[in-house]
Formats: structure tokens, C-alpha cells, sequence
């Protein structure tokens, strides 16, 4: 399954939790769907750069849509 890592790597951000959830999102541009991000509990969510059309910022998380046991990143 595609993949972003949407996740700050701030110092102060990793310090805080290596809790990580994920989500399902999709981008706006291509129209390619059921991509994964994974973000760091408590982190701002913003919406990411598409690892297919590679357009900033078009990747947007549903926001009712955690990932399912079965969805997981790509290698």
C-alpha cells in the first residue's frame, strides 16, 4: 500500500510519544486513493505531498477513515 510518513520529527515531537496511528487518505490531483499516512499521536495533521503525482499538499486524510488491521505500509 503507498505510503506517507506524515509524522513531525521535530526533537521535541519524538522526545514526546512514539505513539502512531494511521489514516487513509487520498490525493485531490491524480485522484489516487487508499493512500496510507502515518502520523505521531498529538502531532498537528496537515495534509501531505502525493507520492504518485507528486504535487504538494494534495494528499488528504479522511477524516472518519483509520486504517484497518490489514492496511500497512509499504516496505
Amino acid at each position: 500500500m503507498l505510503t506517507i510518513d506524515g509524522r513531525c520529527d521535530c526533537q521535541r515531537c519524538v522526545e514526546r510519544t512514539e505513539d502512531i496511528y494511521r489514516m487513509v487518505g487520498w490525493c485531490t490531483n491524480c485522484g489516487t486513493e487508499d493512500i496510507l499516512i502515518l502520523y505521531r499521536a498529538g502531532d498537528s495533521v496537515a495534509d501531505q505531498d502525493c507520492p504518485v503525482c507528486e504535487n504538494y499538499y494534495t494528499v488528504r486524510r479522511s477524516s472518519q477513515r483509520l486504517a484497518t488491521p490489514d492496511e500497512v505500509p509499504a516496505a
